[in-house]
C-alpha cells in the first residue's frame, strides 16, 4: 500500500462524496431541477421540450438523493448480513433487499441477492486481472484467475464448500499483495481493519469491507453445524455445514467488492 494511502486521515467521507468527489454531479442535478421549475419549465415547453424530459429534469435532485440514501440504507441493513454497498452491485436488487430486511424478512432479502448474482459471477470476476497489469505480476494475476474460475465451476456444480474455501484464500492473498511490505490479512477485527478503509471507494467506506472482515473473522471456539461464514472455524474444521449456495455467493461478492478497493492501490503501484 502506498505511503500516501496509509497516511490519509481516517475521518469518514460519506457516500455522497465518494459518488461525487468534486460535487459536479450534485451541481448538475440541482441546475437541471432549477431550470425545469417554474418559468424555466414553461419556457422549455414553449421551445418544444417534451413533458417527459422536463419532468425528468425536475426529478434529478430527488434521484441523486435517492442514490445516496440508497447506499446508506444498503450499508445500514445489508452489511450486517455480509452484503456491502459497492460499485458493481446490482443496485435495484440491493435496494429491494434492504426494504425486505427493514420489513423483517432477512431470508427473502438474502435469497433475492443470491439470485441477482448467479448470472453475474464470471463478468464480475474480470476486473481481477487489472490488479496485476505490471509485467512482473501478470503470472500472479493469471494464477488467481485460474483458481477463481475453478471456484466458479465448483459453484455451478454445487460444490459450494470448495468454492468458499478457494475464494477465502484468494481474498486474503489479494489483501496481502496490496499491502506490500506491511502485508496484512483481510481477516481482522477492530482497529486492525483500518487498512481496508479508504477515502474514495464505496467498498472502502467504514460500513464496507471492514464490516465484512469483522463478520468473517469471528472466532469459533467449539465445533458447530450452524453453517455460518466464519473463516477461522471453516479452515480449522470447527464450522461445519458452511457449504451453502448463499455462503458461496456471499464469498464471491466479498471478493468482487475487494477488487474495487484494490484497484486504486494497484494503479498507484504500477
Amino acid at each position: 500500500m502506498s505511503e500516501e494511502r496509509m497516511s490519509e486521515p481516517k475521518q469518514d467521507r460519506g457516500y455522497e462524496t465518494r459518488v461525487d468527489p468534486d460535487g459536479s454531479q450534485r451541481r448538475l442535478m440541482d441546475g437541471m431541477a432549477l431550470l425545469a421549475s417554474g418559468s424555466g419549465g414553461r419556457l422549455m415547453r414553449k421551445l418544444g421540450v417534451d413533458a417527459e424530459a422536463i419532468e425528468s429534469a425536475r426529478a434529478a435532485q430527488r434521484q441523486f438523493a435517492d442514490l445516496v440514501g440508497g447506499l446508506q440504507t444498503v450499508a445500514d441493513t445489508l452489511a450486517p448480513l455480509g452484503w456491502i454497498a459497492f460499485g458493481a452491485m446490482p443496485t435495484e436488487e440491493y435496494v429491494r433487499a434492504a426494504q425486505l430486511v427493514q420489513d423483517g424478512n432477512n431470508e427473502a432479502a438474502e435469497g433475492l441477492l443470491v439470485s441477482a448474482w448467479q448470472e453475474r459471477l464470471e463478468l464480475a470476476l474480470q476486473p481481477l486481472k487489472f490488479l496485476y497489469e505490471d509485467e512482473s505480476q501478470r503470472a500472479i494475476g493469471h494464477g488467481r484467475l485460474v483458481i477463481m474460475r475453478e471456484a466458479i465451476n465448483d459453484y455451478e456444480d454445487e460444490r459450494y464448500a470448495s468454492a468458499v474455501m478457494l475464494t477465502l484464500s484468494q481474498i486474503d492473498g489479494i489483501v496481502y499483495d496490496m499491502t506490500g511490505k506491511d502485508a496484512r490479512s483481510f481477516f481482522a477485527s477492530g482497529v486492525k481493519t483500518a487498512h481496508l478503509t479508504d477515502q474514495d471507494t464505496l467498498a472502502g467506506h467504514p460500513s464496507g469491507l471492514a464490516v465484512l472482515a469483522r463478520l468473517f473473522s469471528k472466532d469459533r471456539r467449539s465445533t458447530s453445524v450452524d453453517g455460518e461464514l466464519r473463516r477461522h472455524g471453516i479452515i480449522h474444521g470447527r464450522e461445519l455445514e458452511y457449504g451453502t449456495k448463499r455462503n458461496a455467493t456471499k464469498t464471491f461478492v466479498a471478493l468482487f467488492s475487494l477488487i474495487e478497493w484494490a484497484r486504486p492501490i494497484a494503479a498507484a503501484q504500477t
